[in-house]
């Protein structure tokens, strides 16, 4: 069975996802990452390996299901990433699901520049992004992917490779591929959710009309 395994790997990395690189780190990164509400990542903040474009991906995107006691909005997002240009934040639906990979594009692309050239070997390089400005709120329990572009000049994010089970994916040779399946990383991109309050006067209307609503004739 290992052997029929190693061999089903074989042949699917001989395929067109085959020819993806990272770099590793000689010692796994690490840093910072302060969260002004609340934070949903899969990454355990100490990277080991530094994904490149075009090498690694054009796009890298995370998927994520928000905790069931919303409503959210989404507030920032945080990417250990590198890069002298600018790159573009994009939010995705799922293509059905989280495990279906991402789908077509939701919400405005949001333009950033991380501020420093894609070296690797550097200090603590998390961005965050404010995309409060969006007013992206969703409920309880949905799905959603973030991720960000790569230019493929200078461009690289951080890969964490200690604890795979997230829901990572990158765009590479035209197809999107389930890097935290496939490769065993999760790639460094983090929400940051606000609650969403409903004012009390809202509700009360709402129960206010019913009481002079016509009785229902059957």
């Amino acid at each position: 069975m290992r052997a029929l395994t190693t061999l089903a790997a074989i042949l699917l990395l001989s395929g067109p996802v085959g020819g993806r690189e990272w770099q590793p780190y000689d010692v796994p990164l690490s840093g910072s990452s302060d969260a002004w509400g609340t934070m949903l990542y899969y990454d355990d903040g100490v990277f080991e390996r530094w994904g490149t474009a075009p090498s690694w991906a054009e796009e890298q995107q995370v998927g994520f299901r928000l905790p069931s006691d919303g409503p959210w909005q989404i507030v920032a997002v945080q990417l250990w990433i590198g890069g002298g240009f600018t790159h573009n934040l994009l939010f995705r639906q799922p293509d059905g699901s989280l495990a279906g990979g991402p789908g077509p594009i939701m919400a405005s692309i949001v333009p950033f520049e991380p501020g420093y050239p894609a070296d690797p070997e550097g200090p603590d390089r998390w961005v965050e992004v404010d995309v409060s400005g969006l007013d992206l709120r969703l409920e309880g329990g949905e799905e959603i992917f973030v991720g960000a572009t790569l230019d493929g000049i200078d461009d690289g994010i951080g890969l964490d490779s200690s604890n795979p089970s997230g829901h990572s994916w990158g765009f590479y040779n035209g197809e999107w591929i389930q890097d935290s399946a496939l490769w065993g990383v999760d790639a460094g991109v983090r929400l940051v959710l606000a609650g969403v309050l409903v004012p009390l006067d809202v509700v009360s209307w709402g129960t206010i009309k019913g009481l002079y609503l016509p009785p229902t004739v059957d």
